[in-house]
């Protein structure tokens, strides 16, 4: 351990960065998207421009993240979900990345490093690190502005300018709920600037503000159109609200949905964060930079989460609990600071935190090998000919069918109002009842596992939190009829 102290801080950071990979290699080798990472990598089956023009008129987020997984996922198309994964895996280290430059520099080698563990180790980078998604370049950017908006005030350099305005481009082009985010960093730098009354940097300012607007403006159209389009019920409740105090410390939708051991020791380590944090606070003074930057992270958590209830209660419902794990870096920061302040709770931390780290790895590693997408589509090569026809009821299937077992032909039949991904495509074919009759082999993809007691194969559920249930029956072409024009009645 006395070795291990006395070496350097580039010798550190160099370990924590093995350990990050040591911990997320394994990660990469799963074969199981889930619903939302499968339209990522549908996508991707477009030229680039037509994915453009798709996630223009289907989707509701900027494109930049799917153009960075796409450069990575396009390398070799055997490979193309761990190429994805692995992309991921490189954010998180950029990620960690911010710990070397602008964090060490506002606030030592300690919290610098505590903060690159953290990023590599706590529940929610598990599925940061894997996630074919736009939330880690999300994470990314809005860490980034954080941190070099506060080097402006504190510790200044010309070039934060240059960072700060490359992360709010980034993050505007990442994620919407990022613009909340940005929005609040640069009216916190403003009245920073007025404050400390460094009156010659306020031009800088407005100067890099105009050029972040104006390389937004391309998009600004596509954003309301989207907006206008947004089909959600991601209405506030009182569990949002409750998922809101651990949320920006773990990924939790659906990831945890059974009373488990995993869950017992993330969500206590998340509700032990807020307490350290608000604690922290409230015990060290005011003028301390330690104090400033940690206040300034909870208080952007507490108002980005305040305006999106209120735009979701007044506006259009926004409110995506999923999305709070953007907030995810400012709160590794807080902790970092919070831990270090606090010797007294160490022991307990540490005593939630270890089996937190070890619980969840060993949760998302499981999954890994687990491979259950990839046991029911080799369930349909070895038993379903391929000349049969796929009736499926919700997008969930739609996706699955689309992305593993694109030789077989479908049929959508709709079975309760969703938002349905694609619109133009299903819509096509329901005009092709007929074609039942063509097929000797009519079989139904259901995610309703729950009414059909006679699935060719056993219902199968991944724990790792939005894979779907998904069972398999086989159907006469008058039972095909049946089900077509009655839809949900058919299983009663």
């Amino acid at each position: 351990m006395q070795q291990l102290l006395s070496l350097s801080f580039k010798q550190k950071a160099f370990l924590i960065f093995c350990l990050g990979l040591i911990l997320y290699l394994p990660l990469m080798d799963n074969f199981n998207a889930t619903h939302d990472e499968k339209y990522t990598l549908l996508v991707f089956q477009y030229s680039w421009i037509d994915m453009i023009k798709t996630l223009m008129a289907e989707d509701g987020h900027p494109p930049l993240s799917y153009i960075f997984i796409r450069l990575f996922a396009s390398i070799n198309n055997e490979y193309q979900i761990a190429l994805a994964r692995f992309s991921s895996v490189l954010v998180l280290m950029c990620t960690a990345l911010l710990g070397v430059f602008p964090l060490r520099r506002l606030l030592g080698d300690k919290v610098a490093l505590l903060y690159m563990l953290f990023v590599f180790t706590f529940p929610a980078s598990f599925h940061l690190g894997i996630n074919i998604r736009m939330y880690p370049l999300a994470v990314l950017c809005t860490t980034g502005a954080f941190l070099y908006a506060l080097t402006i005030v504190h510790k200044y350099r010309r070039s934060d300018w240059f960072w700060l305005s490359f992360f709010s481009i980034a993050g505007l082009y990442t994620h919407y709920y990022c613009g909340m985010i940005l929005a609040v960093i640069w009216i916190a730098l403003l009245l920073d600037l007025i404050k400390t009354k460094q009156f010659s940097k306020i031009k800088w300012l407005f100067l890099n503000g105009t050029i972040v607007a104006f390389c937004f403006l391309p998009w600004i159209l596509v954003f309301i159109n989207q907006y206008n389009n947004m089909k959600t019920d991601w209405y506030p409740s009182l569990q949002t609200a409750v998922k809101a105090i651990v949320g920006t410390v773990f990924y939790y939708r659906g990831t945890y949905n059974a009373y488990t051991i995993t869950t017992f020791f993330t969500i206590f380590l998340g509700i032990l964060s807020w307490i350290l944090i608000f604690q922290f606070l409230s015990e060290t003074k005011k003028t301390d930079l330690k104090n400033i930057i940690v206040k300034r992270a909870a208080t952007i958590c507490i108002t980005v989460y305040i305006m999106a209830w209120l735009i979701s209660l007044i506006a259009r419902p926004m409110l995506a609990d999923v999305y709070l794990v953007i907030f995810v870096g400012l709160v590794y920061i807080a902790v970092s600071m919070a831990f270090i302040h606090y010797t007294q709770f160490r022991k307990l931390f540490l005593i939630v935190f270890i089996p937190a780290l070890i619980t969840n790895w060993y949760q998302y590693n499981s999954i890994s090998h687990e491979q259950i997408n990839k046991k029911i589509q080799t369930y349909f090569h070895e038993n379903i000919p391929t000349d049969s026809l796929i009736l499926y009821d919700f997008t969930f299937s739609h996706l699955f069918l689309r992305f593993y077992l694109p030789e077989y032909s479908t049929l959508y039949t709709p079975i309760v109002h969703q938002l349905v991904l694609l619109n133009e495509e299903i819509k096509e074919e329901q005009k092709n009842f007929k074609k039942l009759e063509n097929y000797n082999n009519i079989y139904l993809l259901s995610s309703f596992c729950n009414t059909i007691n006679d699935s060719l194969f056993q219902p199968q559920k991944s724990m790792y939190g939005f894979y779907e249930t998904l069972c398999l029956k086989k159907l006469t072409i008058d039972e095909a009829r049946f089900y077509i024009i009655n839809g949900k009645t058919f299983y009663k």
